[in-house]
């Protein structure tokens, strides 16, 4: 593979976020973030095809469904004259029948007494745990890539986990901050989704739509957990989706200049000398 063209590139990449639990349910753990900008650059070559995967977000829970959040999917950037990048799709929240949070790149939140999901070492954290004190109920916040899920308690559900700040488009963005915990017939405060994760939902005991809070989405292509579903008198409603993941590779303009082919629903955009190619779908790009 060795040739007239060798190249450098950082990269980012960051899994789709977990959705929130329903009723009451944990939020959904960020998408696993990985990235080397500020560190060694990977090399390129001539003769390779990189590709790129983009992961979706977890899929929200449905209306009066039970069970925890949907996991994020993988986000991966691989080629054979490199170490593949694997970032994990973010745990979803607990939920009836399901109430430990679910594992991933951030672990989703614990529902009722029960813990958060285990995050991934160096990609994100732990879901918090769940609070069982009825009436009041307060599920835990799903992890981050910054930090865990904050634990719910007997006045609120758990607030998401940090999420990172990332300058590798030439501006500082967040990535990758956990779901939100909803909350039960509006007797505890709603848990909050941190750096494009989605707020927990609120209910109350007459059930009155204009009454209720609905729990919010994970913001596209950050990665953020979606917020957990509320409960109110006796229905739920539907769970935060969490937000789907990110590859951007920086590189050289010269050297993006020495492409043969790339694909995928991507902008490539000049930043200085650098030109930072940012995938939204899966795709891939030549040499």
């Amino acid at each position: 593979t060795s040739s007239y063209f060798t190249g450098t590139a950082y990269y980012l990449v960051v899994a789709g976020g977990g959705s929130g639990g329903n009723e009451r349910g944990g939020g959904g753990g960020a998408g696993g973030l990985l990235t080397n900008y500020g560190g060694s650059a990977y090399t390129l070559a001539q003769g390779i095809t990189y590709t790129v995967t983009v992961g979706d977000g977890g899929a929200s829970k449905p209306t009066n469904s039970s069970g925890r959040g949907n996991q994020g999917q993988d986000s991966s950037f691989t080629g054979s004259n490199i170490t593949d990048i694997t970032s994990i799709g973010g745990g979803g929240g607990g939920g009836t029948n399901q109430f430990v949070g679910g594992t991933g790149g951030s672990g989703g939140g614990g529902m009722e007494n029960y813990s958060g999901g285990a995050g991934t070492a160096g990609q994100g954290y732990a879901g918090g745990a769940g609070y069982q004190g009825a009436p009041n109920y307060g599920s835990g916040g799903g992890g981050g890539a910054g930090s865990a899920g904050v634990s719910g308690s007997s006045t609120s559900g758990g607030n998401g986990g940090d999420g990172v700040n990332n300058a590798i488009t030439g501006s500082t963005v967040s990535y990758a901050g956990g779901g939100g915990a909803g909350v039960y017939n509006g007797h505890t405060v709603i848990g909050l989704g941190q750096n494009g994760g989605g707020n927990g939902g609120s209910g109350n005991d007459s059930g009155v739509a204009g009454e209720q809070l609905p729990a919010t989405n994970g913001t596209a292509n950050t990665g953020g957990g979606g917020g957990g579903a509320q409960r109110y008198g006796g229905s739920t409603s539907p769970s935060g989706a969490g937000g789907s993941g990110v590859v951007i590779l920086r590189m050289a303009t010269s050297d993006y200049n020495s492409k043969t082919g790339i694909t995928g629903t991507y902008t490539a955009t000049a930043d200085g000398s650098d030109t930072v190619v940012k995938w939204t779908a899966s795709g891939n790009i030549a040499f």
